[in-house]
């Protein structure tokens, strides 16, 4: 199993990420435990000294595996489905520049939140604005050979593709010079609200799925809750899921401890994945 454990290098309001600014200490930390990559929460590309991003990452033998713009809608609320052009148009520049800076580390970029949390009444419009926006990025990302991974979040943070099922019609209904760009994030913990069984959601989308994070049914580490995570690496195993797998966790009762939980959990699954 490629384990990765994902932190904030921008302060942000989402509290479902450890944050640190000494990007060193995450680096060094996270190698230690044992991890085989990192993941990145990034508010805005162009605060982030990427030739430093770049030096840890060598130095540590941590590559990054995907970057993560939800606090660009947390924290600024730019959002691809919101009723204000202006506002969608500066959520297009924004994920552009993490494109850009995904095609230098060599790493994917994560569409969640900055989707837009649209009312039931805007669903089609919301609906048929992602797909042009998202279109948009997903042209961008193809002429630099960035997958773009659209994550399904649990309705309470987002009326948008909640399940599985859903992000998969979705990418099917975007142009075909976009399909082969856009693939799924499964994540457990809204898997755990959203999937009425998780193995057999996983499996019925599973060729698109380009990317796993996992959280506890309380969104601390796993093991910290009630999800099953041995049914659910038993059917990747069964899939032939060779990729990352990538925890998005609280970081409780510190980062350290949170990252050290994950990585023990990890290791006694292994057999499973």
């Amino acid at each position: 199993m490629k384990k990765v454990f994902v932190a904030s290098i921008s302060k942000t309001k989402f509290d479902a990420i450890s944050y640190s600014d000494d990007l060193q200490s995450i680096f060094r930390r996270i190698k230690d435990l044992g991890y085989d990559g990192i993941e990145l929460g990034i508010r805005d590309p162009l605060e982030v000294d990427v030739s430093l991003v770049e030096s840890y990452s060598e130095r540590f033998e941590l590559p990054v595996i995907a970057i993560g713009t939800g606090q660009a809608y947390v924290d600024e609320g730019l959002s691809l489905t919101s009723e204000d052009m202006e506002v969608q148009k500066r959520a297009i520049d924004r994920i552009k520049k993490h494109i850009d800076l995904a095609a230098r580390l060599g790493a994917s970029v994560i569409i969640g939140l900055i989707r837009g949390n649209p009312s039931r009444q805007r669903m089609g419009e919301a609906l048929s604005l992602l797909r042009k926006n998202l279109g948009i990025c997903a042209g961008y990302a193809e002429e630099s050979n960035v997958i773009i991974l659209l994550e399904p979040v649990n309705r309470y943070e987002s009326s948008l593709l909640n399940r599985l099922s859903e992000g998969k019609a979705f990418i099917e209904s975007l142009e075909k010079s976009n399909y082969g760009v856009v693939r799924l994030l499964a994540d457990t913990f809204h898997m755990n609200i959203e999937e009425r069984d998780i193995p057999e959601a996983i499996e019925e989308v599973f060729p698109l799925i380009g990317h796993i994070h996992v959280a506890d049914s309380n969104r601390l580490a796993p093991g910290q809750g009630h999800t099953d995570f041995d049914s659910i690496f038993k059917k990747l195993k069964e899939l032939g899921y060779k990729r990352y797998i990538s925890a998005e966790i609280l970081p409780q009762p510190s980062f350290d401890e949170a990252a050290r939980l994950t990585m023990d959990f990890l290791c006694t699954k292994d057999i499973l994945l």
